[in-house]
């Protein structure tokens, strides 16, 4: 299955050689809101393997118009927990390592 992913893509030398960079590389994504919820979904069906999720917020009926990583169920969960379920829903072989904190100067 992990192979037939990605096959239209690889059908391209010019992505081809470019495929294994993107699966390699680890992503941070520094807030699981309106951008950063965006690119996790991107980033993963992409084929990125290696994300870190930071955002010590938690999911609110507010965020449900406009993030939509995230469902009626997930109302009150940490975002980087419901994001990381919607990670391997997407990618199973994806790895995501969490931090349920604010990022600040220190």
């Amino acid at each position: 299955m992990e192979d037939n992913r990605y096959s239209r893509q690889l059908l391209m030398p010019e992505i081809r050689n470019g495929m294994s960079n993107v699966q390699n590389v680890t992503v941070a994504i520094v807030g699981c809101g309106g951008l950063g919820s965006l690119n996790i979904l991107y980033l993963v069906a992409l084929g990125v393997k290696k994300l870190i999720l930071i955002d010590g917020d938690k999911v609110d009926t507010a965020n449900l118009n406009r993030q939509i990583i995230y469902l009626e169920k997930d109302i009150g969960r940490y975002k980087v927990d419901s994001a990381e379920e919607k990670v391997k829903e997407i990618n199973q072989y994806a790895k995501v390592k969490k931090y349920k904190k604010y990022l600040d100067k220190s």
